[in-house]
């Protein structure tokens, strides 16, 4: 299984929300981080979109991760076909095998499951032509029985899910249930540790982000119910750092938080580098 980066492990540096680095991070610094944490994989997903980037762009990115021995895929938001088609496109200028995508627009509700259905139906035979996988996101409010019904209904091997048990808790599922909806179908696994913690007036309880391996995620098992499954995705760390002082420091934590999570997770026996693995079936 092959591990990575996603653009979402590290929010405050690229500049996603304010306040923003002086200097936020560019396209090719998302590279360096892969190299710098010894990772072979950078998904680039919504928070730095890649049709914002022009051909020159695009074709430096390309070139400088075939220097460096890092596969790419790209991430992005919609389900609209030619949405999905746009961001092919890209994938495909820059030998991207693999298009992740969350249904829903920022805010706006996740489609029905017939939309979403109809849609991919429109561009499936784009993606087959090309061998480009299509991995959908599960998140809140549609459950995960959902998400895998429409990837059953769509019944290719080149569409499936990128799971995110972080992102079940909007609709109140537990992760056994999620894991067990879903992971026969995973192509690709966001994995972003959190904890739930009480206000200090103990009415209520936070969502909080953490490294790797120091929530509740239980990564290793996790993992395992997935191999089990006979999926062997990509997998690629997200994070969700609070602001902290200053941006700076904010910047300093996520990339502490890499560096903890990437040590964390390379040492448990799922992970190898090439990127002819990626995708495979274990079967």
């Amino acid at each position: 299984m092959q591990l990575g980066i996603s653009s979402w492990a590290f929010p405050w540096a690229i500049g996603w929300a304010d306040p923003k680095p002086a200097v936020p991070m560019t396209v090719i610094g998302l590279l360096e981080k892969a190299k710098e944490l010894g990772v072979s994989l950078v998904q680039i997903a919504d928070n730095f979109p890649l049709d914002a980037l022009s051909k020159s762009e695009l074709l430096e990115l390309k070139q400088t991760s075939k220097q460096w021995g890092i596969c790419l895929e790209v991430g992005t938001r919609g389900i609209e076909p030619s949405h999905l088609r746009k961001f092919l496109k890209i994938a495909l200028e820059l030998d991207a095998d693999l298009v992740r995508t969350l249904p829903g627009m920022p805010g706006k509700f996740c489609p029905e499951k017939s939309v979403m259905v109809s849609s991919i139906r429109e561009v499936l035979k784009d993606f087959a032509d090309t061998n480009v996988k299509l991995a959908i996101e599960n998140h809140e409010p549609m459950r995960t029985d959902e998400f895998a019904m429409t990837v059953k209904e769509i019944d290719h091997p080149l569409v499936g899910i990128t799971l995110d048990l972080a992102n079940i808790i909007g609709a109140l599922e537990s992760p056994r249930e999620a894991v067990a909806n879903l992971a026969p179908h995973v192509l690709n696994l966001h994995i972003k540790e959190f904890k739930i913690v009480r206000g200090s007036g103990l009415m209520g309880l936070s969502v909080v982000g953490c490294p790797v391996g120091t929530g509740l995620l239980n990564p290793d098992w996790l993992i395992g119910q997935i191999v089990k499954a006979g999926r062997k995705p990509t997998a690629v760390i997200e994070a969700w750092p609070p602001f902290t002082e200053t941006i700076e420091k904010t910047v300093a934590l996520e990339n502490e938080w890499a560096g903890q999570s990437i040590a964390y997770l390379k040492s448990l026996k799922w992970f190898s580098k090439p990127c002819e693995l990626v995708g495979e079936n274990t079967n």
